[in-house]
């Protein structure tokens, strides 16, 4: 559009620079880390996107950020918040990187496209000052957006996203504040009354600190004794994002007093719903055709991460009222005084609603993203491997979180949460997929066949172009098998699909099971043939041994296993053995 050209490429800037974010964590997971690529990768990653964004917003002073609307300014704000959350979150060095000012030409000139290694210091330098410029943008960007609401006339403005940055009263250092008053000597009157506020709180705030670790000293009878571990401890493959999240729970539920006050005020839940919004933009702008099943992959981590959040803290938080009720209820308990029943299982529920309704919701959104947007799973599983499985890994994993809380699911009442599962859709999927890539393999070759076949030998050039197409797709089995996990046995629906149209392709060539075209075929044709049967039944029998016991004397047409009708349902693989065994003593009668 002429007159946004400057919007649209604002829009169109943030949209590459989400997805490059985006495949950080991918990278940083893929590589060792003495590699140092994902340290490269993120390097990379931080100069285009600042360089991009600092050029569309006319320089680190933002000269062009009044001409942009308030949806560009929302969107810019939000992707600095989560450029700089995942950089952070990545590379925790770069916290402490933290300049007042970030000067433009202070960047290091790190990167000449000659791959030469880069010093991890200069490295998280160059992220902190990509970080840092922009966070002082983003500042600015705000201030405009706060000056558009002013002044629009439309009451439907986004409210303003929650910056990465968070701090607690209680964790405000004097120093630090003394040290910010120290370096905005220019800032206005009212600004440095402001801050002089902040440090009388902050005082007031280290003196409360100080007395209640006094008191403690002197009293420590009145910490409760726990008995229950209300968070469990997962492993050292989880996210960070998880590990601090159930740090900060473990820290609220474990409250002496009013826990579920603590519990309710916990910044993680408000971000949840900021993260979700991140993560269904992702998918529904994203063309996922093109190699994007990592950043499915890890966009369905990130979901599964709030989902065992919530979890944890509708268990963790009922484990410990319900351990309160215990106290309550004994007199002879010393700690019996000390518990704090601040609420009710309906009370927790009932405050987690609305968060469980939003993350479930996304698991849904997945699930039908995968199976309408990615396109032919058997096109993706013979094409590119590599993408097919990183899907079936995000699939696989909720599938062992499932496992991981089966305990607690059977202990919960009908409706309770439960870990989502897209594994049986799918497969569901996968199996039709794989039936309609079978047939269509022959109808293309059929009709290129007859385009093309010599009008005195359109027979021969059928049934050579029969043979061709039935090589490629037997050829193909060995490659499904690798792919796929064994129990999702979409190796032996993809044989089944290949004997089924093999055989039915080939005894309509060659005049049924009694061959009566035979004798019409040349020697080289009849050869052809002859090599290709004996190619498939030993592929067969290699692939599946248990179809060599299944060896009849006589087999007749009316004796087949009619097994696919294309919707996906499973068969049972004794009937699947039964099906290839049929179609390879057919053939082998032929071959004789």
């Amino acid at each position: 559009d002429k007159d946004n050209a400057a919007g649209n490429q604002l829009i169109a800037v943030i949209h590459a620079a989400t997805k490059l974010v985006g495949e950080i964590e991918p990278v940083k997971n893929l590589f060792p880390t003495d590699w140092g690529v994902d340290i490269h990768w993120s390097l990379c990653v931080s100069n285009v996107c600042s360089n991009n964004l600092l050029q569309q917003i006319g320089g680190p002073d933002g000269h062009n950020l009044p001409e942009l609307s308030t949806d560009q300014l929302f969107d810019f704000i939000t992707w600095v918040e989560f450029f700089c959350g995942t950089l952070e979150t990545a590379y925790p060095l770069t916290v402490e990187k933290n300049p007042d000012k970030a000067p433009f030409d202070s960047r290091p000139d790190l990167l000449h496209g000659d791959g030469k290694e880069v010093e991890l210091e200069d490295a998280i330098d160059a992220l902190a000052w990509a970080k840092n410029t922009l966070w002082g943008v983003h500042l600015r960007a705000k201030e405009s957006y706060e000056a558009h609401s002013q002044t629009d006339d439309n009451d439907t403005l986004l409210p303003l996203p929650v910056p990465v940055e968070k701090q607690q009263e209680s964790h405000i250092s004097v120093t630090d504040i003394t040290q910010e008053v120290a370096i905005t000597q220019e800032m206005s009157t009212a600004q440095e009354v402001e801050i002089t506020h902040k440090v009388e709180v902050a005082q007031e705030v280290e003196i409360t600190q100080e007395a209640k670790k006094a008191d403690k000293k002197t009293n420590p009878s009145k910490q409760p004794r726990r008995t229950t571990e209300y968070i469990r401890t997962h492993n050292d493959s989880q996210s960070q994002f998880l590990t601090s999240a159930l740090g900060e729970l473990r820290e609220a539920i474990s409250t002496p007093d009013d826990a579920f006050v603590h519990f309710c005020a916990l910044d993680l839940f408000s971000d949840i719903r900021s993260i979700l919004e991140r993560l269904k933009h992702t998918l529904q702008t994203e063309d996922l055709t093109e190699n994007n099943c990592c950043l499915v992959q890890s966009t369905c981590k990130e979901h599964l991460d709030l989902q065992i959040l919530l979890v944890e803290a509708d268990t963790g938080m009922k484990a410990r009222l319900k351990e309160d009720r215990s106290l309550l209820n004994n007199d002879t308990n010393p700690f019996a005084s000390e518990s704090s029943l601040s609420a009710t299982d309906e009370e927790v529920d009932k405050f987690l609603a609305s968060f469980v309704n939003d993350v479930w919701e996304l698991g849904e959104f997945i699930e039908l993203t995968l199976l309408s947007r990615i396109g032919s799973f058997a096109n993706l599983t013979l094409e590119n491997p590599s993408a097919m499985k990183a899907l079936i890994e995000a699939v696989e994993k909720y599938e062992v979180a499932i496992v991981e809380y089966q305990d607690y699911e059977n202990q919960k009442e009908k409706g309770s949460l439960k870990i989502t599962s897209i594994k049986e859709a799918v497969i569901k999927q996968c199996r039709r997929d794989f039936e309609s890539k079978s047939v269509d393999v022959f109808t293309t070759v059929h009709i290129y066949a007859a385009d093309n076949a010599d009008e005195d030998d359109a027979y021969g050039s059928q049934l050579t172009a029969t043979i061709q197409a039935a090589t490629k797709l037997v050829g193909e089995i060995e490659p499904v098998r690798k792919c796929f996990p064994k129990d999702w046995e979409i190796d032996l629906h993809w044989s089944l699909c290949i004997s089924n149209v093999c055989s039915s392709d080939f005894l309509q060539k060659i005049g049924g099971p009694d061959g009566h075209n035979l004798p019409e075929l040349s020697i080289t044709l009849l050869l052809d043939l002859i090599t290709w049967v004996e190619f498939f039944c030993e592929t067969f029998e290699s692939a599946y041994p248990s179809i060599k016991e299944k060896n009849p004397g006589n087999i007749s047409i009316e004796s087949r296993p009619d097994l696919l009708n294309g919707d996906g349902r499973e068969i049972n693989p004794e009937d699947v053995m039964d099906g290839l065994a049929w179609a390879k003593n057919m053939l082998w009668e032929v071959h004789r």
